[in-house]
């Protein structure tokens, strides 16, 4: 995983989060590969019969190849080798080519959540009236 991170995929978290699923017994991290290169990432975690697809990536320049779809297919394979009858993920909207490849591989939106972002570099100036939120 820390090679991935050289190639473009965030540094800081893929290695903790890597490691934290290779330890985990009902979990399991799959890369995907091009000429021996990692180019993309995906975790997967199972509990109770149910699946849950975490965590992928692609390297930028390997995007629209079908690393994601093929990460995906692997890990519903691997949750349904170990007994897994359901399996579930989540995306971001605005990552909308995700959405489109676990549509693909058979997933159904069950619900939209909103994410909200917490801004620490606020403009003082006030414009609109609003209060702007501030650290506590």
């Amino acid at each position: 995983c820390q090679v991935l991170s050289e190639y473009g995929t965030r540094a800081l978290v893929w290695p903790d989060i890597s490691m934290a699923a290779l330890q985990n017994t009902d979990a399991a991290v799959f890369l995907g590969w091009d000429e021996g290169r990692p180019i993309a990432i995906g975790l997967a975690f199972a509990h109770s019969g149910v699946a849950y697809l975490s965590s992928a990536a692609t390297v930028t320049q390997y995007r629209g190849r079908g690393a994601h779809q093929a990460l995906i297919a692997a890990r519903l394979r691997w949750a349904k080798d170990i007994g897994c009858e359901d399996a579930v993920t989540e995306t971001y909207g605005f990552l909308g080519e995700s959405h489109r490849n676990l549509v693909r591989c058979g997933f159904t939106d069950l619900y939209v959540r909103r994410i909200f972002r917490f801004e620490t570099n606020v403009d003082d100036s006030n414009e609109g009236g609003k209060e702007p939120a501030r650290v506590p």
